[in-house]
């Protein structure tokens, strides 16, 4: 069993961040910018050899089929722009996106043991080894595993954005997270408890 400190998504999809939070719970798991958009897997190895900057620039952005795309880098933001109006939306969108840069930097740079998962599309499944040498180069002391499943194709991937659970936990269980200690636990209880004394529903 391989014991990890934190787990991180690098894309494609917000499927990989979704199934990481499931399976390790969100305490064993690191917000980074891959987590809610829609990355080509050349885009994601631009992330990594560019230090997570200079990738979400105003004059890159259009509407393209009422998504708000990244026409230079191909990634789409379904969530960071809410109303769709990128003059509206971007300056909110870029303040995150740098945060969750900042997130990922931070997680390469640490110590402990650190899982990465993405999906790449059966084609582009040799990416991987790249993206371990572009990880070894930032940080040659990390110790980290990468995992890689077979992103799904077609209309499937929107209907079923979520994934195949089964598929991620046997793609996952040979690792184990940190257990969640009890303050998390007894803080989110409270919080269950004061919702249900707001609603009067028990």
């Amino acid at each position: 069993m391989i014991r990890i400190d934190r787990a991180v998504s690098l894309g494609t999809t917000c499927e990989t961040a979704f199934q990481l939070r499931r399976v390790f719970g969100k305490h064993n798991c690191v917000s980074g910018v891959f987590d809610f958009q829609v990355t080509p897997p050349e885009t994601v190895i631009e992330y990594l050899r560019r230090d997570f900057v200079g990738l979400f620039e105003y004059d890159d952005f259009i509407v393209k089929d009422g998504i708000v795309q990244n026409r230079r880098f191909g990634t789409q933001h379904m969530h960071e722009f809410r109303s769709g109006n990128i003059d509206r939306d971007f300056v909110g969108a870029r303040s995150r996106h740098d945060h969750l840069c900042g997130n990922m930097r931070v997680a390469l740079k640490g110590n402990g043991a650190l899982l990465l998962a993405a999906t790449l599309p059966p084609e582009r499944l040799a990416l991987a080894n790249e993206i371990k040498h572009l990880v070894r180069d930032r940080n040659c002391d990390l110790v980290f595993s990468l995992e890689v499943l077979k992103r799904r194709q077609g209309p499937d991937l929107i209907a079923n954005w979520q994934g195949d659970n089964h598929q991620w936990d046997c793609a996952l269980s040979k690792y184990r997270g940190r257990p969640e200690g009890l303050t998390p636990y007894l803080n989110r209880q409270v919080k269950r408890f004061a919702s249900h004394v707001v609603s009067g529903k028990f």
